[in-house]
């Protein structure tokens, strides 16, 4: 897998008239959205998994969370903002499911960060070096962390 995915692409960003940004990733066909000046743009998906199609998202960089060495991740911070929506889902890999009891993000080295799905029975992380969100849609999340596999989480009923 390309864990430099979002390195390798081409990413043009503008501004313009109405304090909004459009960020476009060109790749046929294009991709696109638009992200207002409170609001981080972030890629899910894969070029390498046709099953999860590369999509543009948008996260909210108010209450955004910075850890202690100085790293901002804002699509991960979504996560640990909404946790609430999450603890008390279920947390999925392979066969195995768990109920979640906490995310969260921690510092790696000078300016790394892991991000942690705590389960009951098992945890599942990745660093923003060997993982990567496959896709977002509205009652779970699907992830990606190199040399395990994808696992999801699933919000609270």
């Amino acid at each position: 897998m390309k864990t430099i995915l979002t390195i390798v692409l081409v990413i043009a960003i503008f501004s313009y008239g109405n304090a909004q940004t459009k960020v476009k990733v060109y790749k046929t066909p294009a991709v696109e959205t638009k992200a207002t000046p409170n609001e981080a743009a972030y890629l899910v998906g894969s070029e390498d998994m046709p099953e999860y199609k590369l999509e543009i998202k948008t996260c909210s960089t108010e209450g955004q969370v910075v850890l202690s060495n100085g790293k901002k991740a804002p699509a991960l911070s979504c996560f640990i903002i909404d946790k609430k929506e999450y603890i008390g889902g279920t947390l999925v890999y392979s066969k195995k499911r768990t109920e979640i009891i906490d995310i969260k993000m921690e510092p790696v080295g000078k300016d790394g960060a892991r991000f942690v799905v705590i389960g009951k029975s098992f945890n599942m992380s990745f660093t923003l070096i060997n993982g990567m969100i496959l896709k977002v849609d509205g009652e779970e999340v699907v992830f990606h962390t190199k040399g395990k596999g994808a696992w999801k989480i699933k919000k609270k009923a």
